[in-house]
């Protein structure tokens, strides 16, 4: 399988006339994807030890290739979820998936101007204001960390906490939030969704 997505990749970047081939390529490995709660991915037939290979950069290496072909396709952004989901910690469990996860990830935040972030949030609990920030380009790659005690009691009693980022100005969705607040994100003028690169703190919504 990542033989094929490296042909299709190289496909895309030689001075000749590949397009039949490249279409038919990008229609078997879109067809070949393996759809989960967790979004998309692709599956080896088997393990080759010797070549380092496993679902996870198989997965990236196909996420890299397609973004040369078409970086609008629609099942890209659940790729880059299931990339996300299956990574430990601040990688994953190999250098190979966490080099060509690295790879494909970067070229799929430039392909969707996520380094480009330009707009106003704020991060709250209950009543209490935590955070407010305005991100502009200069931000792409800074981080913040907000910290509450699990013990810490709620505004009001009887009720749940309510752990929600509100956007104010701008296009956006926020990364690296808790699983509870991912359905609750964004800002002014956009829909919640599901986020996708949760180590990168902030990038712009398409």
């Amino acid at each position: 399988m990542y033989g094929r997505a490296l042909l299709l990749r190289t496909m895309t970047t030689v001075d000749r006339d590949y397009s039949r081939e490249i279409s038919t390529l990008r229609s078997d490995l879109i067809g070949t994807a393996v759809l989960s709660a967790n979004g998309a991915n692709w599956e080896e037939g088997e393990r080759d030890y010797l070549n380092w290979n496993s679902n996870t950069r198989t997965t990236a290496m196909t996420l890299w290739a397609l973004l040369a072909v078409d970086p609008n396709e629609p099942l890209l952004p659940n790729v880059v979820r299931w990339l996300m989901t299956a990574r430990r910690a601040d990688l994953w469990e190999t250098t190979q998936e966490t080099a060509w996860s690295l790879l494909a990830l970067t070229e799929w935040m430039i392909a969707t101007h996520e380094t480009q972030p330009n707009y106003s949030f704020t991060v709250g609990v209950s009543d209490a204001e935590l955070l407010a920030r305005t991100l502009t380009p200069a931000d792409a790659t800074t981080r913040e960390t907000v910290s509450v005690p699990i013990s810490e009691p709620v505004a009001r009693r009887g009720q749940p906490r309510r752990d929600r980022p509100h956007g104010r100005a701008g296009r956006a969705v926020l990364h690296g939030l808790p699983e509870r607040l991912r359905a609750g994100a964004g800002c002014a003028g956009s829909e919640p969704r599901p986020h996708t690169l949760a180590s990168i703190p902030a990038a712009r919504q398409r």
